[in-house]
């Protein structure tokens, strides 16, 4: 999966919003990486709470994971069991974990990019800074 685009819930959230401050630079995102989109699965569940309580759970999934070539947006779901040098999963989440300081959301994103060789998009402060420290940021 390398050359993915780990997508942060705070770029899908100012996506979603075209009030949000970053919706311009969400959308720039969303457009410069086609077919090179990923989230996390947490990230995934995290944006999908608000449709899920709407009752619109499957078709915001449907939409978020869908072909790209038909007006979804195509983004891969991250699930990884290992990172790129076979530590388990959740050894390799707890050293990002750890090492950061992040809590355990960003944390995913910071990892799955780290194991995709991907980079991190996001508007969170200290998540941006810990993928500057780890060069993986976009």
């Amino acid at each position: 999966m390398a050359g993915m685009i780990v997508l942060d819930n705070t770029v899908m959230v100012a996506f979603s919003d075209q009030d949000h401050i970053h919706n311009a630079q969400a959308r720039e995102i969303m457009v410069a990486h086609p077919g090179s989109l990923a989230m996390h699965s947490l990230t995934v569940a995290e944006f999908l709470v608000h449709p899920v309580r709407a009752g619109s759970g499957a078709a915001a999934y449907a939409k978020l994971t869908g072909p790209a070539d038909q007006g979804n947006l195509g983004i891969v779901v991250l699930d990884p069991h290992s990172d790129q040098d076979g530590q388990p999963w959740p050894l390799h989440l707890a050293k990002v974990r750890a090492d950061h300081n992040l809590k355990m959301p960003d944390a995913a994103v910071l990892a799955a990019a780290l194991a995709s060789g991907g980079l991190v998009a996001t508007f969170d402060k200290r998540l941006h800074q810990a993928a500057v420290d780890e060069g993986c940021a976009l």
